[in-house]
């Protein structure tokens, strides 16, 4: 059932009845998903299916959430990361976001990276699209901002590990970003922590193996590690004041 009331259209399981009906007619087949997906959870299973008919169309669909800064995909990218004959569609589709939007790169639009299953995987494309582009600044700094984002710590200390022996360049090295987004959950010292235990793990890296090649990346992790103590006896004194205020705005209201 399809009905519009002031421009706005909305469809009642219309995508998974009568999606065999346009398969010969992308562009209109297109159209309705994006109309569709506005008024409805979009599953994996109706991505995948899109994706099937056109390799193409999760490269539309990430520019869409991007450009409008919002993520509607509730199903999971699974079906990209079930076999590695999906990684040539993966690197195309990395690319053309790290080519298109530069250095940008927005974690609530693109989650692709993402799967409790398929995490091997994930981990594999991308030691592959590194090791693919071990020379170029622009696709090593976004690629390992995304490890980071999406993979945690001690992911992103794993790929540093890998870029070090494979004789990265040390001005690609000295451009990666190590400070990770906060997130809500944590209260601010106890990132700051985290921040700390992964520089030094790093530091430790390169005393061990790589000092001498990455004189200057050295001092670099130095300088972070500086940095970050400072900022996390910032934060201590942040999260005492905090929960100091927050204790006695409760303690107001309850009197």
């Amino acid at each position: 059932m399809i009905y519009s009331k002031n421009r706005s259209v909305v469809l009642f399981n219309f995508f998974e009845k009568y999606l065999k009906y346009f398969t010969n007619d992308l562009p209109i087949l297109k159209e309705i998903f994006f109309i569709y997906e506005q008024q409805e959870h979009i599953s994996s299973n109706e991505l995948e299916i899109m994706f099937n008919l056109d390799e193409n169309f999760l490269i539309e669909y990430l520019d869409y959430h991007i450009e409008k800064n919002k993520s509607k995909n509730y199903g999971g990218y699974d079906f990209l990361w079930k076999t590695e004959n999906n990684f040539n569609h993966i690197n195309k589709i990395l690319t053309h976001i790290i080519n298109k939007y530069e250095l940008l790169y927005l974690a609530n639009s693109i989650n692709i990276f993402k799967s409790k299953k398929y995490g091997k995987n994930i981990c594999k494309f991308f030691e592959n699209y590194l090791k693919e582009n071990i020379n170029n600044k622009n696709q090593i700094i976004v690629t390992m901002n995304i490890i980071h984002q999406e993979q945690g710590d001690e992911r992103f200390l794993h790929f540093i590990k890998i870029l070090l022996s494979w004789n990265c360049k040390e001005e690609i090295m000295l451009e990666i970003e190590y400070h990770k987004l906060h997130h809500v959950s944590h209260n601010f010292s106890t990132f700051e922590m985290q921040q700390l235990n992964l520089l030094e793990n790093i530091k430790k890296n390169i005393e061990k193996d790589y000092l001498f090649e990455y004189a200057n990346y050295y001092k670099h992790i130095k300088t972070l590690l500086t940095d970050t103590k400072v900022r996390k006896e910032n934060s201590e004194l942040l999260d005492y004041y905090s929960v100091k205020c927050y204790t006695n705005l409760e303690s107001y209201y309850k009197s």
